[in-house]
């Protein structure tokens, strides 16, 4: 109980940085959204992931994919803006395979493609969550997309022991 209460408390503080008002209404009003998340988790019994050095590791490796990926489309999305003449744009819409049968895989592969300039997920085949439909700016870059989303999905089930 007493670590719910620390919890509750913390995000009570970050609470009052976020809305950048330290006052006891606010303190109160953290302290109560803090208990409203903390109290329903508590009762989560198993981690999603079972952290072992090699998971840590393939886990700064995913988000360092995703990093690159980011700025690697930051760059060409200026190239694109900078470049005189007519923009080279194609957008449309692609069908991409997750690469994994986990819906956790799935979810963290469209936030990594929705954060990624240029591209954006838009939706879940009916098929159990196996194909994200993603527009992209330039259709082209599809197997481009599709071979950053296999190295992801390999990360991916390294992190959360799906191998």
């Amino acid at each position: 109980m007493l670590g719910l209460l620390v919890r509750a408390a913390v995000l009570a503080v970050v609470w009052m940085m976020l809305t950048a008002r330290v006052a006891l209404d606010s303190a109160l009003l953290g302290f109560v959204l803090g208990l409203a998340l903390v109290i329903p988790l508590s009762g989560a019994r198993q981690p999603l992931v079972r952290w072992t050095p090699r998971r840590v590791g393939a886990a700064l490796l995913y988000g360092l994919n995703v990093l690159r990926a980011v700025l690697e489309s930051d760059l060409d999305m200026a190239r694109r803006i900078l470049r005189p003449g007519p923009k080279a744009v194609n957008p449309g819409f692609i069908e991409l395979p997750v690469g994994s049968d986990s819906s956790v895989t799935a979810g963290l592969s469209a936030h990594a493609l929705t954060v990624t300039p240029g591209s954006i997920a838009v939706d879940f085949k009916p098929d159990g969550g196996q194909t994200i439909v993603v527009h992209l700016i330039d259709v082209d870059m599809q197997p481009d997309v599709e071979a950053v989303q296999q190295r992801r999905a390999r990360l991916l089930g390294k992190v959360l022991g799906h191998e």
